[in-house]
């Protein structure tokens, strides 16, 4: 952040601590900055310096290497960037719908299609919405990750006990069978920032829950 923070006039954040992501403790990062700015994190076989060239190839450039990252972006209005949260928009060819409650008023939308399959759920807490997608018809998925219904109930569970920054925001998870790609997204006045995890859902909710301004 001491990097970033001379080649930006954003406001700036920077998660407090970072959670477990289901790999071994990021160690080795990256950064760049301009009207925005991102933190990418990793978990090397060793230890590399900042912005060394090896981080994200070689030995450290596997997707199990991957940690996840940070970021903010400016933007000249708040509509803009409202704007550019993504949109919870039901999947084309999937317009079979099922409702599933995860917790007393707390109801997703499960999006199937004609012939079976599950392609996307979606709900929504206070001002975020959430989506999951990826590999969501078998209980299985084909990997160690859970279920989808598992994993969204974990996520409800943990947000009973920790808030969301309390503005607009969203969140994704790409269920993979390496992982849960995770994304959050929330606007602070003009301001849009960014969480991610690489291999875990809760954890980029609790890197999202541990963002703070910078400098303290």
């Amino acid at each position: 952040m001491a990097y970033v923070a001379p080649l930006t006039s954003m406001p700036l954040e920077a998660p407090r601590s970072l959670p477990n992501a289901g790999t071994t403790p990021a160690n080795s990062a990256t950064a760049r900055a301009g009207d925005y700015y991102t933190v990418s994190l990793y978990s090397c076989p060793s230890p590399l310096p900042f912005n060394n060239p090896g981080i994200g190839t070689g030995a450290c450039g596997s997707m199990a290497n991957i940690y996840g990252s940070f970021s903010g972006h400016a933007y000249s209005r708040t509509a803009a960037a409202l704007a550019s949260l993504p949109s919870a928009s039901p999947p084309g060819g999937c317009p079979v719908t099922s409702r599933v409650t995860l917790q007393a008023g707390i109801v997703a939308t499960l999006y199937s299609g004609p012939q079976g399959g599950n392609c996307e759920v979606v709900w929504r807490e206070g001002d975020w919405s959430f989506t999951l997608e990826g590999a969501l018809t078998s209980n299985s998925n084909g990997s160690s990750v859970g279920s989808w219904s598992t994993i969204a109930h974990q996520m409800v569970s943990y947000l009973d006990q920790y808030l969301l920054p309390e503005t607009h925001g969203s969140f994704s998870c790409d269920i993979a069978p390496d992982g849960l790609h995770s994304t959050a997204n929330w606007v602070v006045g003009r301001d849009v920032y960014g969480a991610s995890t690489y291999h875990g859902a809760v954890s980029t909710l609790a890197l999202t829950i541990a963002m703070a301004t910078y400098p303290r």
